[in-house]
């Protein structure tokens, strides 16, 4: 070991009694651990007009490796693999990252035991010579909450961790105690009672196991529909093709109003999708009914997805469902108690079905378009006779001035140029051309426009005057991907 020790005035006698104490502290704990100290630096009067500077020792430690083939880093390895908590915790929050952030002072600073530390450490360096530890983290510098989150950065996993086996103390101690001597650490699951064995007589905690990205194949979609309801068969079709899971799921399945066999809830998916249609026959307004009958019987379930940041979608009847049920724009919460917006009849006055261009507005915070560049202009199909999203007179330059800063805004129409255009590029007339808008987390997306219809290129309607050595996917293929791959990396 090495030092260089920062102090201020040692002829003042409280410094003195810092820099001796310091010293005391270094020598006493490498006495115990074994460790020589054959140099090291002092620097005194560190002071100026305001002070002297903190009592600053900084501690180098350098060894000899024997093997580098049986070192262990600090990232995660592999999903599945127990991950254990080693040595004791304490309610020692004092001088600690947690108390500094919130801007408190005050608590007990973590307690130095060098005897009980040489024991720990010749356990655990013991557990990693012998191959048991896949990846290993102290618990300094923000305490195990910190040091599992630069694990699952360092290796690109997760991890599943509960702190109830943990002594019982309050979640901030058992998440942001810097208490000396604790590792957590990686255990290769195949060696997880060898390592048991080698650690007896250490505290050691299982916390629980790494997770990695969920596969594409384990995704499941769910394609929610009532009668009306059209396009839920290609969409289901397009899921699959995409190597994810997918069924159709009418609403009553998920009310329960169906044998016991054809229930499903909302956990039983990772994805919604609320296809196109006329869902009950759009009375009332389009999407209203269907909309009423989430929001009566799925409010509390529907809420608890969204905020799981598992994505929902809507096209184009299912955007007018999505907003009818206060889930888009959703400025004033995850589900409004009433509608924010309402999508009403087209200009033209009556359905419009025609190829539209859409440019992409987003930044990139929707979950659905990020495999596409801002900017980038895209082929959907427009098949709606209402399709004007509207917004309260009195508060409409209010909320679009909103839907901006908070990156809601994801296409809108525009003309062949890729700029804003009137009838028919708008062919309803929406408010400020908007054709697609999403929540302010970017996981409800709706979009009027219908990109299931443009999956595959020959579904666009010049492919017969396209070139030969045409692609074999459409536009709309993107949307689908994005979902699937924001799933991917979240969960």
């Amino acid at each position: 070991m090495t030092n260089c020790l920062n102090f201020g005035n040692p002829e003042k006698p409280d410094r003195l009694w810092s820099f001796r104490e310091a010293v005391r502290g270094i020598g006493s704990t490498a006495k115990a651990l074994g460790l020589p100290i054959p140099s090291g630096n002092v620097s005194f009067y560190n002071e100026s007009a305001l002070g002297p500077c903190p009592p600053t020792p900084v501690v180098l430690g350098v060894g000899i490796v024997d093997d580098l083939r049986r070192c262990v880093t600090s990232d995660f390895k592999e999903a599945g693999d127990p991950i254990v908590l080693v040595g004791t915790t304490r309610a020692e929050l004092g001088g600690s990252e947690y108390l500094r952030l919130r801007k408190a002072g005050g608590g007990a600073v973590p307690t130095v035991d060098p005897s009980s530390l040489r024991v720990s450490l010749d356990h655990l360096r013991s557990a990693i010579e012998n191959g048991t530890v896949a990846a290993c983290h102290d618990l300094s510098h923000g305490g195990l909450a910190i040091a599992a989150a630069e694990m699952c950065l360092g290796g690109d996993l997760g991890a599943d961790l509960k702190t109830t086996a943990m002594d019982p103390m309050r979640w901030d101690v058992q998440l942001f105690s810097e208490s000396n001597g604790r590792w957590l650490v990686e255990v290769r699951k195949d060696r997880y009672e060898e390592f048991g064995h080698l650690m007896e007589g250490i505290p050691a905690t299982y916390l629980g196991t790494g997770r990695g990205r969920m596969k594409r194949s384990d995704i499941r979609a769910g394609i929610v529909y009532i009668e009306g309801t059209n396009c839920e068969e290609e969409s289901v079709a397009f899921f699959r093709h995409l190597g994810a899971q997918a069924e159709k799921v009418h609403l009553k399945q998920l009310t329960g109003d169906v044998p016991p066999t054809m229930k499903r809830t909302l956990d039983d998916f990772d994805l919604l999708m609320i296809p196109g249609g006329f869902a009950a026959g759009d009375y009332v307004r389009a999407g209203a009914i269907f909309a009423a009958r989430l929001r009566s019987r799925l409010s509390k379930e529907l809420t608890e997805f969204v905020q799981a940041g598992k994505p929902l979608f809507g096209v184009c009847n299912g955007f007018q469902v999505l907003v009818e049920a206060g889930l888009l724009p959703a400025l004033g919460g995850t589900m409004t108690e009433t509608p924010e917006a309402v999508l009403a009849t087209n200009d033209s006055g009556h359905y419009e079905c025609r190829p539209s261009y859409l440019r992409l507005e987003n930044s990139g915070s929707c979950a659905f378009t990020r495999t596409l560049e801002r900017g980038q202009v895209v082929t959907f199909i427009s098949a709606h006779a209402e399709g004007k999203l509207l917004f309260p007179k009195e508060r409409q330059a209010k909320v679009l001035k909103d839907l901006a800063e908070n990156d809601q805004i994801v296409f809108r129409f525009v003309d062949g140029h890729g700029r804003p255009g009137s009838y028919p590029w708008n062919p309803s007339g929406t408010t400020d051309g908007l054709a697609a808008l999403s929540n302010r987390e970017g996981n409800v997306f709706g979009v009027q426009p219908h990109p299931e219809r443009c999956f595959f290129r020959h579904l666009h309607p010049d492919w017969t005057r396209a070139k030969a050595e045409q692609p074999l996917y459409g536009d709309g293929k993107a949307i689908f991907d994005g979902a699937l791959e924001y799933v991917e990396r979240k969960f």
